[in-house]
């Protein structure tokens, strides 16, 4: 195992300054300067901030993890009344710099000149994401003729003086000092350090300098790392998760490690039902896998939107969406030239490959900061403010229909008026989503038929007629036995397709809580089915008022209607059906008038259900539930349910596309 930090063998260090170059605001480098903290053991750290603002900066970094922002305003000069904000970030490398040198007792130094309206620009450095592979060291020493090569300004130049006159002024007094500055400065720095010493003269500027609370809204859009990141830091630093990694010695085996790919390997669940994500977390850990490697990082993001899109609606992305979900948002950073994809891309990744609801879900879950709470004064930020450049990403949630049309609202208001009056009280199905289902049925139920007939089929020596055709594989198998020909002869099968059995999920929960809502619907007239289901619970999944989402388990449907009788509450089920699922196919044999029966299921029934349908003069035909288009089964399997027959019209137009 070697260190990818390099802390015993650092090349930048001058006369006691030991000089650790970062990109402000990204996890590696702040790995980086903890690494450097604990192993090397300055005795002071100077850090590229502002003198000025030095006292409200380290005040402001002794209160996180609650978020925090420093407000600087001119008060003199040509730039008076002008506000600037600096961020105060958990996984930032200056930020980490001040907070561990504060836990230890280190003094610390914020050494940088004031340079109001400094340029904000975007270096395109390579992706850091390979740092804790091939080395911190490594990684400035391949990058260092870039940085040489895009030179400085005269601007640069104070400010890397300043620095370096600090830091060399500690030295001076047999300090060992650890000196923080953006990577940009390295060269300058570094050559500063070598020159006599001289100190800038420095303008004083008058400054009007505040610590404020950071709202938790803008912590998404403002800070570098996602919250979602920087609270897997927090997890480190308070001892959850380790803060260093060392990778193997075998390169091929340390990238194999550090970028598992599009999906990790899954372990099996525990004894007390852990979640699958956590146990494939869990084993990787085992593994000796660096926990806070970005791909890994952003795959859980992933993962536990997933969770959180499960539980808040019932319903989650397939593993092939996910799949494709981690791919697309690879490419779209090979394309910008990195190696993971960030948050952006993350996001339109799952917008694409899923769809709004869920890019919202995983952009509420990155944003999440659970040190934070809502405090008097939080100051909202957005990276105009900042100076920062920003990416839009457009997700159109259905409700924002309501707010953009007072129309639509105020039918809705007085469709719920009408039912508190009693009129057309009573659940009801959402018309759209009614036509989508009977068309699956009809045509499962053909697809069915045809399966049935084509089980009559056999292959006969040909004599007097063709049958049904030549049955070419037949007889270019038995043509070097007898030299005959062969031909298709189908039996005719007598019926036709009574009722459709959809299983999504077996429901093997043994407490019934992932699917609660057991239900009979008969149809509204003479064309459409009776329905039994098992379903979600829709009320957390309210879309409006009086109307609401859910997910189907499972659903049969039955021809002609009217007929269904309570088949959750049938006692003669009892002894036979071990499931759900199967009180539905048992519910299809006895209501069934016609002798085919078709079930779609990720397992065949039982042999037991099989003979039962065979003493009922039945006969099943199963479909594995592949054999049915993905997409059509994921049109149908969320379903609405509305308080009243009122509420369809106002529906239809808050659900379905314009």
């Amino acid at each position: 195992m070697r260190d990818p930090w390099d802390v015993d063998a650092w090349p930048h260090e001058r006369r006691g300054v030991r000089v650790l170059p970062v990109l402000h605001g990204v996890l590696e480098f702040t790995r980086a300067v903890r690494a450097h903290l604990d192993g090397w053991r300055p005795d002071r750290v100077v850090v590229e901030i502002p003198a000025p603002v030095g006292e409200a900066w380290i005040r402001a970094v002794g209160e996180l993890p609650r978020p925090r922002v420093v407000r600087v305003e001119e008060q003199d000069g040509p730039r008076r009344g002008e506000v600037s904000w600096l961020l105060v970030e958990p996984a930032d490398p200056l930020a980490e710099a001040t907070r561990r040198a504060l836990e230890r007792g280190l003094p610390v130094e914020c050494a940088d000149a004031w340079s109001p309206g400094y340029p904000a620009r975007r270096e395109a450095w390579p992706d850091p994401a390979g740092l804790p592979v091939v080395g911190y060291a490594r990684w400035v020493g391949e990058v260092l003729p870039l940085v040489e090569a895009r030179g400085g300004g005269r601007e640069d130049r104070l400010r890397e003086r300043t620095l370096a006159a600090t830091a060399r002024a500690a030295a001076d007094r047999g300090e060992r000092v650890l000196l923080v500055v953006g990577l940009a400065h390295l060269p300058g720095v570094l050559a500063a350090l070598d020159d006599p010493p001289v100190t800038p003269l420095l303008r004083r500027a008058r400054l009007g300098v505040a610590v404020l609370p950071l709202h938790p809204e803008s912590l998404v859009e403002t800070w570098r790392e996602p919250p979602f990141v920087a609270a897997a830091w927090e997890r480190a630093r308070a001892g959850d998760l380790p803060c260093r990694y060392a990778p193997p010695e075998n390169p091929r085996e340390a990238i194999v490690l550090a970028f598992p790919g599009v999906r990790p390997p899954r372990a099996p669940a525990g004894a007390d039902g852990e979640d699958p994500d956590d146990a494939a977390e869990r084993a990787a850990l085992e593994r000796g896998e660096d926990p806070l490697a970005r791909p890994r990082l952003l795959y859980r993001l992933a993962a536990q939107a997933a969770r959180f899109a499960r539980e808040t609606s019932g319903t989650e992305p397939e593993p092939r969406e996910r799949k494709l979900l981690h791919r697309f948002a690879g490419r779209m950073a090979l394309l910008r030239g990195g190696l993971v994809p960030d948050l952006y891309e993350l996001v339109v990744a799952a917008r694409g490959a899923v769809d709004d609801a869920f890019a919202r879900d995983l952009l509420r879950l990155a944003g999440h900061w659970p040190h934070a709470a809502p405090e008097e004064g939080g100051v909202r930020l957005t990276p105009r403010d900042l100076g920062a450049p920003s990416r839009l990403v457009r997700l159109r949630p259905r409700l924002d229909r309501l707010a953009a049309r007072p129309g639509l609202a105020a039918r809705l208001h007085d469709a719920l008026e009408d039912l508190r009056r009693g009129v057309g009280r009573g659940i009801c199905s959402h018309r759209p989503e009614d036509v989508v289902v009977e068309a699956l049925g009809a045509e499962l139920r053909e697809r069915g038929a045809v399966r049935a007939s084509r089980a009559g089929e056999r292959s006969v020596p040909f004599e007097t007629g063709l049958g049904d055709g030549i049955d070419v594989r037949e007889t270019l198998r038995r043509m070097p036995v007898d030299g005959r020909i062969w031909i298709r002869e189908t039996l005719p099968v007598r019926g036709k397709v009574g009722a459709v059995v959809i299983v999504f999920d077996e429901d093997d929960d043994p407490r019934g809580e992932r699917y609660p809502w057991c239900e009979v619907w008969h149809g509204e007239h003479e064309d459409e089915s009776d329905m039994a289901y098992y379903a979600t619970d829709p009320l957390p999944g309210m879309v409006a008022p009086g109307i609401h989402r859910a997910e189907y388990g499972g659903f049969l449907l039955v021809w002609p209607p009217w007929r269904l009788g309570d088949v959750w509450h049938d006692p003669a089920y009892r002894p036979i059906a071990r499931n759900k699922p199967e009180r539905l196919i048992l519910g299809a044999l006895d209501y069934s008038v016609e002798p085919l029966v078709v079930v779609v299921s990720p397992r065949p029934p039982r042999a037991a259900l099989k003979g039962i349908a065979r003493r009922l003069g039945r006969k099943i035909v199963h479909f594995p539930l592949g054999a049915v288009s993905r997409e059509k089964l994921r049109r149908v399997r969320t379903f609405h349910v509305l308080a009243g027959k009122s509420l369809r019209p106002v529906a239809e137009e808050l659900l379905d596309p314009p």
